[in-house]
């Protein structure tokens, strides 16, 4: 078995990806948001399961939170829906995390 026989799904996976991310984008800063935290939320799901194999226990449902909300308040900020002081609030949870 060739260690480049998953190549193309890979491949047909980064376009799929591109295309979303890409279409996300250019509809507009919502649907941008949306797709950006839907990818920040699977990455660190699968970030934390991984930890998880090395005899760690990571706070996987906290750490995600941690980052869904990190997005969240940032785009809140950038967009000015939210004060920039909002952001300080993910301080103290954050020690509780990590």
């Amino acid at each position: 078995m060739s260690k480049y026989s998953d190549l193309p799904i890979r491949i047909i996976a980064a376009v799929i990806g591109a295309v979303i991310i890409v279409g996300g984008l250019l509809y507009g800063a919502t649907t941008y948001f949306v797709v950006f935290l839907g990818i920040s939320i699977l990455t660190l799901w699968e970030y934390y399961k991984i930890v998880g194999h090395q005899e760690s226990i990571p706070l996987k449902f906290l750490g995600t939170l941690w980052g869904a909300g990190l997005v969240s308040l940032s785009y809140g900020a950038l967009t000015q829906q939210l004060p920039w002081s909002a952001l300080l609030v993910l301080a103290p949870i954050g020690f509780l995390i990590f």
